[in-house]
């Protein structure tokens, strides 16, 4: 079942999206503390505005359990969307001017998937497609037909799960250190 996340949805969620910032190697989140990064993003989880709040996450539940997440937003949204957790920077130690997403990912005018993961254990059971599946109608209910991503371009898996999905390459950019293949659909 697709459901909008909740308040209650963090604990599962945090170990799901550090996959994804694990994959990335953003030497910004390596330089934070384990618990101090955990604090930042469950406080971020109910700031709204911030990039993965729960106002903007979709899960995947099985059986009860959260299997899956997506994030997604407005790409206008996406030069404010860290703003929000400046305010907590100071409770982990952290200078206010910190900045730990530097690139810019989405483009004007579009839906933009900022993240989509799957537990381990309930990955192959097409868990990420059915959370792409609803992006279409998450992008048409706040106007936009256009719906973008971005995938490391040494994960081939996910980009043959995307291309599947209908989702073509019309660019490339670096985040980080990686080299990714921007799609939309």
């Amino acid at each position: 079942m697709i459901r909008t996340a909740t308040e209650q949805d963090f604990p599962a969620i945090f170990p799901i999206l550090q996959q994804i910032f694990d994959e990335m190697e953003l030497k910004s989140i390596a330089a934070i503390d384990d618990s101090a990064f955990y604090h930042l993003l469950e406080e971020g989880w109910h700031t709204p505005g911030y990039r993965y709040s729960l106002g903007r996450t979709l899960v995947s539940e099985r059986d009860g359990e959260v299997a899956g997440m997506i994030t997604s937003y407005r790409a206008e949204d996406e030069p404010l969307i860290d703003a929000p957790l400046e305010q907590y920077y100071s409770e982990v130690g952290l200078p206010r001017e910190t900045k730990i997403f530097t690139d810019r990912e989405a483009r004007p005018g579009e839906w933009y998937i900022d993240s989509l993961a799957v537990a381990p254990q309930f990955q192959g059971h097409g868990i990420g497609g059915q959370l792409l599946d609803a992006m279409p109608d998450l992008a048409a209910q706040n106007g936009y037909k256009k719906i973008s991503l971005n995938v490391d371009q040494t994960n081939p898996g996910a980009k043959h799960l995307y291309v599947k999905k209908g989702f073509e390459t019309i660019d490339q950019m670096t985040i980080g250190e990686h080299l990714y293949d921007h799609m939309v659909k």
